[in-house]
């Protein structure tokens, strides 16, 4: 890359930052009403997941686990899935799992990366997989704002009182994280 791509590859990192600033201001802004929409979108993803692991298993559900899919920014799939496993959290043979495309936290995203990759193609001379890297890399920084919020959004979601009765009855955790190995418990109702 010449110098001439150099100078605007900044100039473009440092628009990216300025309007990726912008998203968080404004997510911070409405952040409470977003726990709260999100710990309903949460049951709703919960009224479809329930019946999948109901048909595929014998055993009572123990585990929920929220996993960030970070491959999936560059796919435009879901951001997350939503998986129920049983006791044997990391050798249950039959996931059950339902994605969770949270728009909220999306849309903006995308808008942005957008008008970014627009202004990318009418250059030759940067190379396209730079705009990969910002992909991934504001991907991850919204998902830190989703992990901050998620104790919360599970505390809204559990304000059904079917949800909240039912993990109650099973002994279940709920955690949150990237995959199964990388994860952290949200709530656990013990034996």
């Amino acid at each position: 890359m010449d110098n001439r791509g150099k100078v605007f590859l900044e100039e473009i990192y440092k628009e990216a930052e300025q309007k990726y600033k912008m998203i968080i201001h404004q997510l911070d802004e409405q952040a409470s009403d977003l726990e709260v929409i999100l710990g309903n979108y949460l049951s709703v993803q919960m009224e479809n997941l329930y019946p999948l692991y109901c048909k595929n298993s014998d055993e009572p559900p123990r585990h929920v686990v929220i996993s960030y899919l970070r491959t999936g920014w560059l796919d435009r799939h879901p951001m997350y899935a939503i998986a129920m496993y049983n006791q044997e959290l990391f050798f249950s043979q039959e996931e059950c799992l339902v994605m969770w495309d949270v728009q909220e936290l999306s849309e903006p995203l995308y808008r942005m990366m957008e008008e970014i990759e627009e202004k990318l193609k009418r250059q030759t001379r940067i190379e396209e997989y730079y705009i990969d890297e910002m992909w991934l890399n504001y991907g991850d920084l919204l998902h830190e704002w989703m992990m901050m919020h998620m104790p919360q959004i599970v505390r809204n979601h559990l304000r059904n009182k079917k949800w909240e009765e039912f993990y109650r009855t099973n002994f279940m955790r709920i955690s949150a994280g990237e995959y199964r190995n990388q994860i952290k418990r949200i709530f656990e109702w013990r034996e």
